[in-house]
């Protein structure tokens, strides 16, 4: 029976992270996170900072570091996904495996199926960004916590300690956990070892060498100290949607901020526009229901909640933007937290068919999160860009890039002429063929330079800055007559432009490809 349970477990967390991954997101973040991982195995380099965060600096440059062994067999933006689409996957059923002799068999099966079917979960696992990886250690962390605090085993503190220090540097909610642990530790009187606790910090912050390098040897020195005094010194306002969504993280709720407009045509796509808010927020009688167990009868699962309000709170005090994903570690306590909640209730429900219709709720509550996910891939492939956090998805991207990169694809330098497609179809499309013939021009490539510019002349025909760049081209590649053909459509007969394309023209036999 478990292993049918586990074998169950795995194939419903696999399909709805797996199906359609080339609809994954990739939009600006991923690009940038997948280039700097691609150009460090072309030609290895110290990383010395992560992708831009919100709070006006730069993250820490752990997750590219960690990206490097998980993508040494291909770099390629799908098959980078599934490596996490997997590492997800195994990170639920280890939740559902580690946990099970802390719970009822129903309490951590009913968890972990709302792990398996959070909408926001299975999008936060399908994509290269830091979230997706903070799933997979923050379950680690929530068993270890349990052995430390219900085990009564603090020989783990070292373990605990340095897996946090890993999910900080991934992401700064981490830093937030770190304190909420030893605060648990302190109210549960859990004998600290602090020497283990103290080593299990050091080691794992060691990763911050190479950012700390980078703000000692800025000019100014720190930068980031100053970026994060000037984004501490703006006016702020509380969002409340910190108190409102941050409980949410398990369920569907909140999905305008991938969406934004798009939401609604979406929901009426899945005819579900007048019943999803309906569905989604009542199944927050279960969290309600948890909270009621644990401080009524259940006194040692307090840390749970403790964990779960504690990030609404702090992110609204500190008048946080709300973001969804700084939720991302907070979701496994949620999901044990409604786990108590539909076993106490079952309990204490009587007679049999109203068991069996809370039974039937909840059951219909996790089918229509797999209505929704398969639902809003539909959606997305029909859409191709969503026009907020979402981006263009990655299929279009790709389908770009190969339509005007074609004949490079054997080249070395593939993998930035890549990020260049990507990029400018995020930016100006238009102008694809212009900036990689400026790439090639930096790279001396001059003949691979004129072959773009040529594909132009219908758009630049009249442009003199157009015609003197392709003249210059053709001088610097020994085609005097075909150069001396492109100033002759220049437009701007002055006497100093004049000179300047004769001097072109003399020069041209001193310059080389």
């Amino acid at each position: 029976m478990e292993t049918m349970i586990i074998s169950v477990l795995t194939l419903v967390t696999l399909v709805l992270r797996i199906f359609r991954i080339d609809l994954m997101i990739f939009n600006l973040d991923q690009i940038g996170i997948w280039f700097t991982n691609s150009r460090f195995y072309e030609q290895p380099f110290l990383i010395t900072k992560g992708t831009y965060a919100s709070i006006g600096i730069w993250n820490l440059p752990l997750f590219h570091y960690l990206l490097i062994p998980l993508t040494v067999i291909s770099r390629e933006p799908v098959a980078v996904t599934m490596v996490f689409v997997l590492l997800n996957t195994a990170a639920t059923i280890y939740f559902y495996s580690a946990l099970k002799r802390y719970y009822s068999g129903l309490t951590i099966l009913v968890a972990t199926v709302i792990l398996a079917v959070s909408p926001w979960l299975v999008i936060y696992s399908r994509t290269i960004w830091q979230p997706s990886m903070l799933f997979p250690l923050v379950v680690p962390v929530v068993f270890l916590l349990h052995q430390v605090i219900l085990g009564k085993n603090p020989k783990n503190t070292f373990w605990l300690f340095l897996l946090l220090s890993l999910i900080a540097q991934i992401h700064i909610s981490g830093y937030v956990l770190i304190l909420l642990v030893t605060g648990i530790f302190i109210m549960y009187k859990v004998r600290i070892r602090w020497g283990s606790l103290l080593l299990g910090l050091f080691i794992g912050f060691l990763w911050t060498l190479p950012y700390i390098y980078y703000q000692l040897h800025s000019s100014p020195v720190c930068p980031d100290c100053r970026n994060f005094l000037v984004y501490a010194g703006k006016p702020k306002n509380f969002d409340g949607k910190n108190i409102t969504l941050g409980l949410q993280i398990v369920n569907g709720n909140g999905f305008d901020f991938f969406l934004g407009d798009n939401l609604t045509p979406f929901m009426a796509s899945i005819r579900a526009k007048e019943v999803s808010s309906v569905i989604f927020w009542g199944g927050n009688f279960l969290v309600l229901s948890g909270f009621y167990q644990i401080l009524r009868h259940l006194k040692r699962y307090r840390f749970l909640i403790i964990v779960s309000v504690a990030y609404p709170v702090f992110y609204f005090l500190t008048r946080t933007k709300f973001y969804m994903h700084y939720y991302v570690l907070s979701a496994p306590f949620i999901a044990l937290i409604m786990g108590i909640g539909f076993t106490g209730l079952l309990k204490k429900i009587q007679p049999v068919r109203w068991k069996m219709l809370l039974s039937a709720v909840v059951s219909g509550i996790f089918i229509f999160q797999v209505i929704f996910i398969f639902g809003l891939y539909k959606y997305i492939e029909k859409t191709v860009k969503i026009s907020t956090n979402y981006g263009i998805i990655y299929s279009v991207l790709e389908d770009f890039s190969r339509m005007y990169l074609s004949d490079y694809r054997s080249r070395k330098d593939y993998t930035t002429l890549r990020y260049i497609t990507y990029m400018n179809l995020y930016f100006d499309s238009s102008r694809t063929h212009e900036n990689i013939a400026r790439y090639f021009i930096e790279n001396d490539s001059y003949e691979l330079a004129i072959g773009e510019l040529e594909k132009l002349s219908a758009v630049y025909s009249g442009d003199d800055s157009y015609h003197a760049t392709l003249g210059l081209l053709y001088a610097k590649t020994g085609s005097l007559a075909s150069a001396s053909g492109q100033f002759s459509m220049i437009t701007d007969k002055t006497s100093t432009a004049a000179a300047k394309l004769q001097d072109l023209i003399r020069d041209s036999g001193n310059l080389r490809y």
